[in-house]
C-alpha cells in the first residue's frame, strides 16, 4: 500500500516514487532509498537534475524544524542526489556512535567500503584491507570483482563514483616546475559547451622538440 497507519498510533507511513506528488503533507521523517535504479539513471544530467529539482521543491518544502532525512543509494556519479548535497551543505563524517546523539547541523556521512581502506573507527573497526563481510565475498573475490571493473568496483562495492574520464592516465600522469627550453609550439584546445546543460573546457599546453605535451592552463567552467 502507498498509505499506512497503525491503529492507536499518531502519524502514518507515504510511499512516493521519485518525482512523486507529497502535495499537503507535512513529513517528520523522510527516508530516500535508491533514487536512481541503475548507472544508467544516473549517469544521465537530466534525470540527475529532476532528481534535484523534485527533492528542493517536494522534499525540502514538506520539512519543518525538527524533520530528519535519511538518504541511501548506491553512488553511480559524482554529481548525483549525495554529491550535490555534499558540494552545497555541511557533511561531517560518522565514526563515534555518540555523534547519533550530539546536536550537529548538516549532515552525517556513514560508507561501509566492501573493502575496507579509510582508516578504522568505532563504528567500523576493520583494518586496511578487510572485506566487510568476508564468509560472503572474500577479499580474494573482491579483488576480481575490481579487476573486471574497476570503474563499477568503486560505485557498487566502494561508494566512490569516479567518472570514466578520470581513469584515462592511470598512474603515470606526471607534473613538472618548470617547461623545458625546446619548447616548438604552444596552443590552445577548446570544447565548448554549445548544448544544454555543458561545461566549457579549455586548455592551454605546450610541446617540445620531443613531442612531449605540457599543460600549461586549463578553464574548466559553465560560464558563457
Amino acid at each position: 500500500a502507498d498509505q499506512v497507519e497503525v491503529i492507536g498510533r499518531a502519524g502514518e507511513l507515504f510511499s512516493v516514487g521519485r518525482e512523486g506528488s507529497l502535495t499537503g503533507n507535512r513529513v517528520d521523517v523522510f527516508i530516500l532509498d535508491d533514487l536512481y535504479k541503475d548507472a544508467m539513471e544516473a549517469n544521465s544530467p537530466i534525470v540527475r537534475e529532476n532528481c534535484w529539482e523534485w527533492y528542493t521543491s517536494v522534499v525540502r518544502t514538506r520539512m519543518h524544524n525538527l524533520s530528519q532525512e535519511l538518504i541511501v543509494f548506491t553512488r553511480w556519479h559524482e554529481e548525483d542526489l549525495i554529491g550535490t548535497i555534499s558540494s552545497r551543505e555541511k557533511v561531517t563524517p560518522l565514526t563515534r556512535w555518540e555523534q547519533l546523539e550530539e546536536p550537529s547541523e548538516g549532515w552525517l556521512h556513514l560508507n561501509f567500503e566492501a573493502l575496507k581502506e579509510s582508516p578504522p573507527s568505532e563504528i567500523d573497526p576493520r583494518g586496511v584491507g578487510e572485506p566487510l563481510w568476508s564468509e560472503q565475498h572474500s577479499r580474494e573475490l573482491l579483488l576480481e570483482k575490481r579487476h573486471l571493473d574497476p570503474l563499477r568496483f568503486e560505485c557498487m562495492y566502494q561508494g566512490r563514483p569516479t567518472v570514466r574520464g578520470g581513469l584515462l592516465y592511470g598512474d603515470n600522469f606526471t607534473t613538472y616546475d618548470r617547461l623545458p627550453e625546446c619548447i616548438v609550439k604552444r596552443g590552445n584546445y577548446p570544447d565548448t559547451a554549445d548544448m544544454g546543460d555543458d561545461y566549457l573546457c579549455s586548455v592551454s599546453y605546450a610541446v617540445d622538440s620531443d613531442g612531449v605535451i605540457y599543460v600549461l592552463d586549463v578553464v574548466y567552467s559553465r560560464e558563457p
